[in-house]
């Protein structure tokens, strides 16, 4: 595909999820709106504090080779974490500006193999989450759903063990380090501290469902079941919905049509989304205000050890 087809599949894509995103504007329930609203620092903190999960897990799968401040490193993450969110393929896309960010800090070598790490325990995470909420849905009387999420938690482990097994094949070694000479001795402990990441990327991955039961409590409705079933449904939209920007449309549209099958109405539902992708502007706006005030500044040394 040239460059002009993909920019202009992309604007295709972005003003079809654009135009869902007002077609379902007409149908939130403005007043269940108007109550989130006033707990909206709350929401905000909650995706704040998947920044802070994911920076943890990139702090334990570098270890001691990553010698930067936490400022720098909330810095990054803050970054790609608004990219990951607005843009299309955002995970992708936020896994490379960490990557361009954190070369001048450990070199290229030591970054692809974090990055491909951090790829297989998003796949992980994402996969370990996925069989609660398939349950969850199960036990409301939500098939469809629980059978979507079956389906794509065992996609995702499939593709998760099919990247770790080609990391571990020995040809596959052989290749990265012919073209990355010191691949073998830059691995240090990731074998070791996979777990650990592991957790903090699956707690990373919770947070969404901690502000969909907060909505819900907000609302008067309440459920652990239903908190994890629209959390389920927010996965299975976002995985179809990659290509959307910011998952306009896609976030609202999967959580009303879960809503009926989880006892909840769909307005309801999209007056959730709304509050939702109002936390995450803030932190797109906040990640894009940095980038741009650190433009120019220069990336500290790998030599250099920062206060």
């Amino acid at each position: 595909m040239t460059l002009r087809r993909e920019s202009a599949l992309r604007l295709v894509v972005a003003l079809a999820g654009l135009g869902a995103a007002l077609a379902m504007a007409r149908h939130v329930d403005v007043g269940a709106l108007r109550a989130l609203g006033r707990w909206a620092a709350l929401l905000v903190a909650l995706e704040g504090l998947r920044i802070v999960c994911e920076s943890q897990a990139t702090r334990a799968l570098y270890g001691a080779s990553l010698r930067v401040s936490t400022r720098r490193l909330l810095y990054v993450h803050a970054v790609s974490h608004a990219i990951a969110t607005a843009m299309p393929a955002g995970r992708l896309a936020a896994e490379a500006s960490k990557a361009v960010m954190f070369t001048a800090d450990v070199g290229a070598t030591r970054v692809a193999q974090v990055a491909a790490s951090m790829q297989t325990l998003g796949l992980l995470s994402s996969a370990v989450l996925a069989l609660p909420c398939a349950l969850a849905a199960w036990g409301l009387g939500a098939t469809p759903l629980a059978a979507a999420l079956a389906v794509q938690g065992a996609a995702l482990l499939a593709l998760a063990a099919v990247l770790i097994a080609a990391l571990r094949h020995e040809s596959v070694r052989a290749w990265c380090q012919r073209r990355m000479p010191g691949w073998e001795a830059a691995r240090g402990g990731d074998d070791r501290v996979a777990v650990g990441a592991l957790g903090w990327m699956i707690l990373q991955r919770s947070l969404p469902i901690a502000q969909l039961g907060l909505l819900l409590s907000l609302l008067g409705a309440w459920d652990p079941l239903r908190a994890l079933g629209l959390g389920g449904a927010a996965m299975v939209g976002s995985t179809v919905g990659d290509a959307v920007p910011g998952q306009l449309g896609v976030l609202g549209g999967a959580l009303a049509l879960a809503a009926p099958g989880l006892g909840l109405r769909p307005a309801s539902a999209l007056a959730m989304a709304v509050a939702i992708h109002a936390a995450q502007f803030v932190w797109v706006a906040f990640g894009a205000v940095l980038s741009w005030a650190g433009r120019g500044h220069r990336s500290p040394t790998r030599h250099e050890v920062v206060a």
